[in-house]
């Protein structure tokens, strides 16, 4: 079992609390603040727990629910607290997302809303992403202790907090405070003490609440790993990848995701560029994943799939054909459960051609490279036949029109083979099948143990 060190834990982290702090308190992988698709970035490398305390807002794509959510569908532990951890924990934690400290309860509780709530402006990374304006969190929570503490009215704690909400986030200081209006009116002892309080005992409620979430990380690791329902694991397991999410969605997944290879590591849409440049291998993969996909419309309309029995065989002899599996699955941008479901998919279609000819009750006999090709014409054959799909055109395969005096039944099998190519060529979504070719592209690279292989295939040829 991996240890809950540097690589099984992955957390987000930015201006609400310095890295150094954080390490002395939790051992893990700190990355920037999350932006949209570093979840899928990270989810293969092999993590176990994330830990979303900074993200970005506004001018860059924030992190997905989405994501969130796939993580947690496959396993991963997702926490959040102090900023957009807090945010997004309080929209999922009824999703199984763990939320943590005083901002995730405000946000659960509803008693704030807005993100800019926790924005606040800062310097780069480069220079330790030092905060130039104060979230309104750190304000509120200072002004409710000043109410508790009896240095300042309910009334006043009311119309400066409207007062500060009503300037833009980059702005809002704790000295802003003191230049609401409706200060104007107060008593000279009453600023005074307010003055004083503000500048002595401000409270950074997120730099508690991320401390308080890594402490309890760091004091509870077998409670969390406790926490993560056995169910979840098992229902992701060989359920199909298009389960939860679109084929837009699972698109933008693939592309975000991230490969760790021993040459290096490089995204889904990097490696989908470096596959397409060879246009032979596109063109011949476009045909074959498209038949594919018709193989597996056949099974969906006609509820067929794997014994299960058979199915489990088949898997133990495709893992065992992979001699250290954690490693391919990273070099491969894979998940357990992504390879589980990519893999039942890729078995199950491997599994319906070999059973072509008692399902077809054919007597058609075939070299065994021609194999694979003839089986998914029969299905594409009685696909098309049970959606009534013809050609529009007459086909113009030439031999359809060969003066060899081909007798009626050699005639029909040629028709037909030059219908199931028509279809194939013609492709799923001209039928009305939700299917996008570069997906199916990367998948196929994926499950097939390619990716290493032809994202780095210029760099090892010019060695």
């Amino acid at each position: 079992m991996k240890g809950k060190g540097e690589e099984s834990r992955v957390v987000f982290l930015g201006p609400s609390l310095g890295v150094s702090a954080a390490r002395e308190i939790l051992e893990a992988r700190y990355l920037p603040p999350a932006r949209r698709g570093d979840v899928y970035r990270v989810m293969t490398s092999g993590v176990e727990t994330i830990i979303l305390i900074d993200g970005v807002f506004h001018n860059t794509p924030s992190v997905w629910q989405r994501e969130l959510l796939d993580a947690m569908e496959e396993g991963i532990q997702i926490l959040g607290a102090s900023s957009m951890g807090a945010l997004r924990a309080a929209e999922l934690h009824q999703l199984g997302m763990q939320g943590f400290g005083v901002v995730f309860e405000w946000y659960r509780d509803q008693l704030i809303n807005g993100d800019d709530e926790v924005a606040l402006l800062h310097t780069s990374e480069e220079f330790g992403y030092r905060g130039l304006s104060v979230p309104l969190v750190n304000i509120r929570y200072t002004l409710a202790q000043a109410v508790k503490e009896g240095q300042l009215t309910s009334e006043l704690e009311r119309g400066l907090l409207d007062y500060v909400k009503s300037l833009p986030y980059p702005v809002r200081t704790f000295e802003s405070v003191l230049e609401s209006r409706i200060l104007n009116d107060a008593a000279a002892d009453e600023l005074a003490a307010l003055t004083n309080y503000l500048a002595t005992k401000r409270v950074d409620i997120k730099r508690q609440d991320a401390i308080g979430v890594l402490r309890h990380v760091k004091a509870l690791p077998d409670a969390l790993a406790a926490a993560l329902p056995d169910e979840r694991r098992v229902k992701t397991q060989g359920a199909p990848v298009e389960r939860f999410s679109s084929t837009r969605q699972q698109f933008d997944r693939a592309s975000m995701t991230r490969f760790y290879s021993s040459q290096g590591t490089f995204d889904g849409a990097e490696l989908l560029e470096r596959a397409q440049a060879d246009t032979v291998y596109v063109a011949s993969m476009r045909t074959q994943l498209s038949a594919r996909r018709f193989v597996r419309e056949w099974a969906i309309q006609n509820q067929r799939s794997c014994p299960e029995d058979m199915l489990h065989k088949m898997r133990a002899d495709f893992s065992e054909k992979i001699p250290r599996l954690p490693d391919w699955l990273r070099a491969n941008g894979l998940t357990h459960a992504s390879f589980t479901a990519l893999l039942d998919d890729f078995l199950l279609i491997n599994w319906l051609e070999s059973q072509a000819q008692t399902i077809f009750n054919l007597k058609v006999a075939a070299r065994e490279e021609e194999e694979s090709e003839l089986a998914q014409t029969y299905f594409i054959l009685d696909w098309a036949r049970q959606n009534g799909v013809t050609a529009l055109e007459p086909l113009a395969e030439p031999e359809l029109h060969a003066a060899d005096h081909a007798t009626p039944a050699t005639l029909r099998r040629r028709r037909e083979s030059a219908l199931a190519k028509w279809i194939v060529a013609q492709a799923p979504p001209y039928f009305g099948i939700e299917w996008r070719f570069e997906l199916d592209l990367l998948r196929w690279l994926q499950i097939n143990g390619r990716a290493e292989e032809v994202y780095f295939q210029k760099a090892v040829s010019n060695q």
